[in-house]
């Protein structure tokens, strides 16, 4: 299992996810524990490339994102539908 880095949250910190959503760890100093935060209306930047933490080896890696290929657009628009309609 991986630890992806989403980004970086105000205060500097790594921002990750999981199945909750968004958060970061933070120190809590009276009971001297760290915890998860979970950010609310928090959102990633979107990026092509992203940083994994790969557990097993314990080193980040750079991973670059697919771009899909753009589809061709199929459907008529109402002018020349329109356009054609006429000229029958």
């Amino acid at each position: 299992m991986s630890l992806e880095e989403f980004g970086s949250y105000k205060d500097g910190s790594s921002v990750y996810k999981d199945k909750n959503g968004y958060y970061i760890y933070q120190w809590n100093p009276v009971k001297n524990v760290e915890y998860k935060k979970y950010l609310k209306n928090w959102k990633p930047i979107k990026s092509h490339t992203r940083l994994i933490l790969d557990k097993k080896t314990k080193k980040w890696k750079i991973v670059k994102s697919k771009i899909p290929k753009k589809l061709k657009k199929t459907k008529k628009t109402k002018k020349t539908r329109k356009k054609q309609i006429k000229k029958n």
